[in-house]
């Protein structure tokens, strides 16, 4: 079925596919919807069990650039997590409140463009944000401390 967002890099019809349809080697996302335009291969992930994208379709450079700014953004704020009591699920949310103010877009790596997956790349690597992260944790305490699924 064809969607009526025009892919923003060739103009083309982006198909509305499932994960078994774009990925037939991944049975654990068979299930996950995607818009692909495959004119040109550029494609967005969509919320879970519709056909809303999560952001912007991505060519291979923009997915490699969201892909590196993910990894950043997981590594601090999974250091973050570390150096406090608070769960992962906690520290996430706080590092996502750091880097949303700091990073247009910030709030969802698919909602990110080049310049904006550059930013978050440099703002993750600074020698600050680990601490900036810890500082927000410590500042907005999660209801009941955990360290890998156990109350502490």
């Amino acid at each position: 079925m064809r969607d009526n967002i025009p892919c923003q890099y060739c103009g083309g019809n982006p198909l509305r596919m499932t994960g078994a349809e774009m990925f037939p080697d991944r049975p654990e996302i068979a299930v996950k919807r995607f818009l692909a335009c495959r004119d040109c291969d550029a494609w967005v992930g969509c919320r879970a069990g519709t056909w809303t994208p999560v952001g912007e379709l991505a060519d291979v450079t923009l997915r490699m650039a969201r892909r590196r700014a993910h990894d950043a953004f997981e590594a601090v704020w999974r250091a973050a997590a570390g150096q406090t009591a608070a769960t992962d699920d906690h520290a996430r949310r706080c590092a996502y409140a750091w880097i949303a103010a700091h990073v247009k877009g910030g709030a969802h790596v698919a909602g990110l463009g080049l310049k904006e997956c550059g930013d978050m790349i440099g703002l993750c690597g600074a020698r600050n944000a680990v601490p900036a992260v810890v500082a927000r944790i410590r500042s907005r305490p999660s209801a009941t401390p955990v360290r890998n699924g156990r109350k502490i």
